[in-house]
């Protein structure tokens, strides 16, 4: 477990080199991003930051190293409007907004190909990130050969061709680049930007420990990120086995660094013929994500300059928000790579409907159920349609099932199993499923209240459950009312849409569809 601690800061807003994780990665070609709230403290110096709580203290500081890091980027070429400024509240933390009426089309922010990060830079820069690229560029005859000879293990060849294939090369050496700059501190010639690029992460779930990911127990969040972090671990002593120089450099460091690749890097296409490479983008990567955004960032490949470009799509006001967006994700992919839970995504949740144990009537129930292909977990989303037509029909099937008597399950044409079951249980098949999601909600707020009240995985984990339990509701909000209801956000959106596919089963079952029995 050791492996996977990272040390909480006293204080959510300790420093920027000690922020909570938040999104940072607009990876492949997402094209609607927005210059963000939380992380840009003061671009223009501390006079520009509002200081109406006890984090003025610490907006100081902040300021300071935001500044040096300006100074640093403008003197390489960079553009960095002062249009913009950060406000402090006991409510909201920090959030920027803009500190004059700006402009449609106005440049908030212009990175130059120079400044960028990418991992041919990175190899440049540190040779211990050289040596890690290498590790992909040996493809095949003597120099394959040759590697593998020097692993002079079987074993490791397999490691290592199981690595290239799993993980992103990319990724893997900008992660070492990282690390290797973060060991150097203040010697390192990316020390401006270094000083506000965080080096803990406790809201990632990748960095948890064992106790900490019980929260996520019962969700199939929880093996995804066991087994991501077994497969961190067997890549890092891979790498550690082909290049010596990385054994000054810790696994925590090192996974530290793989998160703060994964969530700050963006897609930049550069070079000749340009191809999108993951790089970091500094100043950019102080971008947070909000689902309504005002401005866009692109790579710039126009006229004689090269880089990023930040923009104000339709203009913005004095004192407005200047959000962001990292486009269409699922709830889970923000909760596992950023650290935070988005309540604007779409979220899916598998809804489990199970035969009692104690019915003598069982194995006629369950199959039955498999012949009619209703024998399953069931998905319900968050947007319409919160499911497939047909599968819809296949879940009031395993409920009616359920429900009915066992003599009515005996009838073996299934044109009149169909009509009996739906004339006669549909009432009592709505009532369990209502039971059986209401269940699936207890459970969620039940699991997330295991995390501690304050630590950060704690208030993840209670988000994540709750929103996931917001789909279980609408699924209850229909079962109760399945005709109209008059629920509101994520519990109405999926109360709607059940309707809807109810409305539409019960029209082609009136028909007189057959359709081997599936859509009751």
């Amino acid at each position: 477990q050791s492996f996977f601690s990272s040390r909480p800061p006293s204080s959510l807003r300790h420093s920027l080199a000690h922020m909570p994780a938040r999104p940072r990665q607009p990876k492949g070609r997402w094209s609607a991003l927005a210059l963000c709230c939380l992380d840009l403290v003061a671009l223009v110096g501390a006079a520009d930051v509002d200081t109406h709580s006890p984090a003025s203290s610490e907006a100081v500081v902040a300021s300071e190293r935001i500044g040096t890091l300006r100074r640093w980027l403008v003197g390489q070429g960079a553009r960095i409007s002062e249009s913009i400024r950060v406000v402090y509240s006991e409510a909201r933390g920090a959030e920027l907004v803009a500190q004059q009426d700006i402009a449609a089309g106005e440049e908030l922010l212009f990175i130059p190909a120079s400044a960028l990060i990418s991992p041919a830079a990175a190899s440049a820069a540190s040779p211990l990130a050289r040596d890690v690229a290498a590790l992909w560029q040996a493809e095949s005859g003597s120099q394959r050969s040759s590697l593998h000879a020097a692993a002079g293990q079987k074993f490791w060849s397999g490691q290592l061709d199981e690595m290239r294939q799993m993980a992103s090369q990319a990724q893997v050496v900008l992660a070492a680049f990282l690390a290797d700059h973060w060991r150097q501190g203040a010697a390192s010639s990316y020390a401006p930007w270094l000083e506000v690029v965080p080096k803990d992460y406790p809201s990632c779930p990748t960095l948890w420990t064992k106790d900490q990911l019980r929260c996520l127990a019962a969700t199939e969040e929880f093996d995804v990120v066991v087994d991501k972090q077994k497969r961190w671990l067997e890549e890092y002593q891979t790498l550690l086995h082909f290049v010596p120089g990385l054994r000054d450099i810790s696994y925590a460091d090192l996974a530290r660094a793989r998160v703060a690749v994964e969530s700050r890097t963006h897609g930049v296409v550069l070079g000749e013929p340009p191809v999108e490479q993951t790089s970091f983008v500094p100043f950019a990567d102080l971008m947070n994500h909000n689902a309504t955004f005002s401005a866009l960032w692109k790579s710039e490949r126009t006229g004689e300059q090269q880089g990023f470009r930040v923009t104000v799509q339709g203009g913005a006001k004095l004192g407005s928000p200047l959000l962001c967006s990292y486009g269409r994700k699922e709830l889970n992919e923000f909760v596992r790579t950023y650290g935070f839970a988005d309540e604007a995504a779409p979220r899916e949740v598998p809804l489990q409907l199970e035969l009692p144990r104690d019915d003598p009537y069982r194995a006629l129930r369950q199959g039955l159920l498999l012949e009619l292909g209703a024998y399953r977990t069931f998905t319900v989303r968050s947007v319409a349609p919160a499911m497939d037509l047909q599968v819809f029909g296949k879940l009031l099937t395993f409920a009616q099932v359920v429900v009915a008597e066992p003599e009515d399950l005996e009838e073996e044409d299934m044109e009149k199993l169909s009509e009996a079951l739906r004339g006669k249980y549909l009432g009592a098949a709505l009532e369990f499923l209502a039971r059986a999601a209401g269940a699936a909600k207890t459970a969620e707020k039940t699991a997330g209240a295991v995390a501690g009240p304050d630590a950060p995985h704690g208030r993840l984990c209670r988000t994540f459950r709750a929103l996931r339990g917001e789909v279980f509701a609408g699924v209850v909000a229909f079962a109760r009312e399945p005709r109209e209801g008059s629920e509101e956000g994520v519990v109405g959106e999926v109360a709607r849409s059940l309707r809807a596919l109810h409305a539409s089963a019960a029209g082609a079952g009136s028909g007189g569809a057959r359709q081997g029995g599936a859509e009751l």
